[in-house]
């Protein structure tokens, strides 16, 4: 970071020229180089940002009249975000929303706004774990048809303890069949984990509130294989799990 003695058109110059970023502070005004983000371009992440494009492509192509019907849906619900402070969307992210769902499922772009109806959701997602390295999830309450329904599950973690897991860090993992009530993940490392879900309308790509919960596995574990001879001289394939620092001393059977 630089610090700049003449500033920049005015005492608090601020904003990118070229790959540089000028910015102001109570110290005086600083430059810095431009710094992009790293992540890691997962497949599922490609596919998302490909279906965001075919609906933004969509929706360019839309009559004034069918923007309309998705500018009424904006107007007509009244979301809240984590704070529980109340927010509406446009009727470009309702349209965009509902159909990079629609997408996903391998189903047609709507033209028009759907009727707002929040799909039948279980009354709430239990997540379990064995300790080591699996973790189960199972819903309790109604299902809505599979015909025309879809479980979204994303999962959080491994996070450190104490920190509070958000929707934003969730991984999506699959769409799944409502008809579906339980599950496993497997092949997880020790931490805190929250696991989120909602259904999707697949008439509509609407969707209703997420459920979550959280799981911890306290610590990672490994499984130890041994083959060993009984007096009859049988083979036996020992297999125990060994959590934490295991010695081991060899000796005659």
């Amino acid at each position: 970071m630089v610090r700049v003695r003449r500033p920049l058109h005015s005492q608090a110059a601020s904003g990118k020229i070229s790959q540089t970023v000028h910015y102001a502070t109570r110290r005086g005004t600083f430059a810095r180089r431009l710094v992009s983000p790293a992540f890691e371009q997962t497949s599922p992440r490609a596919l998302h940002q490909a279906d965001i494009q075919t609906c933004n492509a969509a929706w360019i192509a839309l009559t004034q009249p069918e923007r309309d019907t998705w500018a009424a849906l904006g107007d007509a619900i009244t979301l809240r975000n984590s704070l529980d402070l109340p927010y509406k969307r446009s009727g470009h992210n309702w349209y965009v929303a509902c159909n990079v769902r629609r997408l996903r499922l391998e189903l047609t772009i709507l033209a028009t706004a759907p009727v707002y109806d929040i799909p039948i959701m279980p009354y709430a997602i239990d997540l379990t774990t064995d300790g080591i390295d699996q973790l189960y999830w199972s819903l309790d309450g109604p299902h809505p048809n599979p015909i025309n329904h879809s479980w979204d599950i994303r999962l959080a973690g491994p996070l450190s303890p104490g920190r509070r897991p958000a929707l934003n860090q969730a991984r999506w993992l699959a769409y799944l069949s409502s008809s579906m009530s339980n599950g496993t993940i497997p092949d997880r490392q020790a931490g805190s984990y929250t696991i989120f879900l909602r259904s999707i309308a697949h008439i509509s790509g609407l969707v209703s509130p997420w459920l979550h919960d959280t799981a911890i596995i306290d610590a990672a574990g490994f499984w130890l294989r041994l083959q060993a001879k009984d007096p009859n001289n049988n083979d036996h394939d020992l297999r125990a799990l060994w959590r934490g620092t295991a010695v081991i001393s060899r000796r005659s059977i």
